[in-house]
């Protein structure tokens, strides 16, 4: 994540990012049926992202660290 960045998650199973002027910067798969909390570190700006049977891990820039599926 970058400043001027938006997360938003909701009932499909992916993570979006948006820039401050609405442009879709990108769409990153996730390992949950649908996902519904978002956490950013601070210090590392890796920001994970879980929900309804799963979770997933992602860097700064979008590539995926780890993931955990139930």
């Amino acid at each position: 994540m970058v400043p001027g960045e938006i997360l938003m998650v909701g009932s499909d199973p992916a993570l979006h990012r948006y820039r401050f002027s609405l442009e879709s910067a990108s769409r990153v798969e996730l390992s949950c049926e649908s996902a519904f909390a978002v956490a950013v570190h601070a210090g590392s700006g890796a920001v994970a992202a879980g929900g309804a049977r799963g979770a997933t891990l992602l860097s700064p820039y979008g590539t995926r660290l780890g993931r955990v599926a139930s």
